[in-house]
């Protein structure tokens, strides 16, 4: 794997972009996604949902830029963020995975959430 994802996401990270830029951006990433990880259904569909763009915080009311679930315009990482709290481990995980904890999957959230906003800059 080459990890075009992690580049593109790096050179979008760089600066606060134009929605043009963005554009170009999120083409990029979702290419670089296919790319790294294979055409499968599962992928191609996955990479309909994945965009970089802007978002309005909510609690400062100030413009954010990053990875962005296209169809609610919402901050990735922010979702991961509300999944860090209580959640359950899903049942998929635990018949994967029967001897993780549910504090083992609340630090797993959280670092997924860490490294996706780690991707992530204010205008």
């Amino acid at each position: 794997m080459n990890n075009k994802i992690l580049t593109s996401l790096l050179k979008a990270k760089g600066s606060f972009e134009s929605k043009e830029n963005l554009n170009e951006l999120s083409i990029n990433l979702k290419s670089s996604f296919l790319a790294d990880w294979s055409e499968t259904p599962d992928n191609i569909e996955t990479s309909k949902f994945l965009n970089y763009g802007h978002v309005k915080n909510k609690d400062i009311g100030q413009l954010e830029q990053g990875l962005i679930l296209k169809s609610k315009n919402e901050l990735i990482s922010n979702i991961l963020y509300a999944a860090f709290g209580e959640s359950e481990v899903p049942n998929e995980v635990v018949r994967n995975y029967p001897n993780l904890t549910k504090e083992e999957w609340k630090q797993i959230i959280r670092v997924t959430q860490i490294v996706v906003s780690s991707f992530e800059c204010e205008k």
